[in-house]
């Protein structure tokens, strides 16, 4: 009895198809050009001024379509987080950073900022007054109809603020739902819930394309964004394997049965 259970488990550890590794694709935002340093700002700084809104539109780059290929050969994407370096607001009056995934993004609304290896664009749009310094008008531009984001779709991802102290005092803006600190790598990084990760999915398989909105309603100073999407299979047992294993379970049933039977007789 034992030996043939033993015999079916080897079965089916062997008869299971191959498991591919786990793989990781990774976004750099392009950085701004001419920005002006401050706290917390770095080589990879890209520009978040607070009279104004963004997008970040990523389509068509490398880093996309090996991710297309990858979900094409049955991987799913597992996670997917947005980080921010050495983010720092450049004073300590109340501001927000509003976030929202874009299923795509206009080309051609408001200015250009940014563009480096095919990566996508940022372009900007002025949603605040620039005579208001500090901003006072703290609202989600993303928060109904766009130039940025047009007639596409898209999501609200989370809200954060962000304090002008090095270290961060997160006391005076605690961190939000989703939100994590890693003090070594000075980085803040907001990780999709399961839900936002089914929308994600569903945006990039359409086309391969996708876009953030960032309304930074302070000027933050950071050294660099990214986006990092991590995709996997589960290991699933064939048909052949399950169909082989469910028959070694009722033969080792109907022999116990037949022991028994001889046993009570």
């Amino acid at each position: 009895m034992k030996k043939l259970f033993l015999s079916l488990a080897s079965l089916l550890v062997f008869a299971l198809p191959s498991v591919a590794l786990a793989d990781t694709f990774t976004f750099q935002a392009p950085p701004s050009t001419g920005e002006s340093t401050g706290p917390g700002s770095g080589p990879n700084q890209v520009d978040l001024d607070h009279h104004r809104a963004y997008s970040w539109r990523i389509n068509g780059n490398p880093t996309s379509t090996s991710l297309a290929q990858k979900l094409g050969t049955g991987q799913t994407i597992t996670s997917a987080t947005l980080s921010f370096k050495s983010m720092r607001n450049w004073d300590s009056n109340a501001n927000r950073l509003f976030v929202h995934l874009l299923d795509n993004a206009s080309t051609t609304a408001g200015s250009a900022q940014a563009s480096s290896g095919g990566v996508g664009a940022i372009r900007y749009v002025n949603d605040v007054n620039a005579s208001q310094a500090p901003v006072t008008d703290i609202s989600d531009y993303f928060n109904g109809a766009d130039a940025l984001t047009g007639a596409n779709a898209s999501i609200f991802l989370t809200e954060q603020s962000f304090d002008d102290s090095n270290p961060p005092n997160f006391n005076s803006y605690p961190l939000s739902a989703g939100w994590a600190y890693n003090a070594a790598t000075q980085t803040y990084t907001y990780t999709f819930t399961a839900a936002q990760l089914q929308i994600f999915s569903a945006y990039f398989l359409n086309d391969g394309i996708f876009a953030f909105g960032l309304d930074s309603d302070c000027h933050f100073w950071n050294d660099g964004i990214k986006f990092t999407v991590k995709t996997d299979n589960a290991p699933i047992p064939e048909p052949t394997t399950m169909a082989l294993l469910g028959t070694g379970l009722a033969g080792l049933y109907a022999r116990r049965r037949r022991q028994k039977q001889q046993g009570n007789a």
